[in-house]
């Protein structure tokens, strides 16, 4: 949650910088986020069914070094949808923008839903158990999702900058995710 936030708080500024930070621009930023978070909700949701918990937090775990990576690559892939954005024979269009946006973080809110269902399935002790437990671990990710974007908009960023930040957040994704598979080979 923290790290999520953080994201989305220096992704809102790069994409800003994209697109311009009209309202039709942040709106746009913001139902790509949400969207790739419920989209990747929903998908692991079905795939995290009878697995078993060594293979859900492993899996949870591998996603967290994926969006580690991404973050860590981020200020390279804005440099090259920069590049074609300007280039482009019609900048500014909805679905040009719509494109970038996409292209730039839909994978990484898609891998970030994910993350909520595999740690439920994987982590909860039964179906009886799994409401509660879903319910805390969605409490947690609030309230660092809260900190996170608090940080990020009036310390990290101020004190780092955006590619300083994001990359930031990228070396404790791919270290909670290494975490998480070591932690997931001493499941029963």
């Amino acid at each position: 949650g923290f790290s999520g936030l953080v994201y989305e708080v220096v992704w809102h500024r790069y994409l800003s910088n994209l697109l311009g930070s009209q309202a039709q621009a942040a709106s746009l930023i913001i139902a790509v986020f949400l969207g790739g978070l419920s989209v990747g909700y929903g998908v692991f949701g079905i795939v995290s069914r009878k697995r078993s918990p060594r293979f859900l937090v492993a899996c949870c775990g591998w996603i967290e070094v994926v969006i580690g990576i991404w973050a860590l690559q981020f200020p390279i892939i804005f440099g090259a949808i920069w590049s074609a954005q300007v280039n482009a024979a019609n900048p500014g269009s909805f679905f040009g923008d719509l494109f970038s946006c996409i292209m730039l973080i839909g994978l990484p809110t898609m891998l970030m839903g994910g993350t909520l269902p595999l740690l439920t399935q994987g982590l909860s002790r039964d179906l009886d158990d799994s409401a509660q437990f879903h319910a805390r671990i969605y409490a947690v990710n609030t309230a660092g999702a809260f900190l996170g974007c608090v940080l990020a908009g009036f310390l990290i960023v101020p004190w780092l900058g955006l590619p300083m930040t994001v990359m930031s957040m990228g070396i404790l994704n791919v270290a909670a995710g290494l975490l998480l598979v070591l932690l997931s080979r001493g499941l029963a």
